[in-house]
């Protein structure tokens, strides 16, 4: 019997800890692609200044 509950609990440990580990994977690829779309947001942003100022300047 006691080992039984060992064995159980064991499991219930493994389980858990795989869980723990996907859901930190999951967060850090939310984080990433987060990151990744700030970073596009800023590099087109970025492009816009730059045309509006070449077309200021040809002006």
């Amino acid at each position: 019997m006691m080992m039984m509950m060992m064995m159980m609990m064991m499991m219930m440990m493994m389980m858990m800890m795989n869980l723990m580990m996907m859901m930190m994977m999951m967060m850090m690829m939310m984080m990433m692609m987060m990151m990744m779309m700030i970073m596009m947001m800023m590099m087109m942003m970025m492009m816009m200044m730059m045309m509006m100022m070449m077309m200021m300047m040809r002006r």
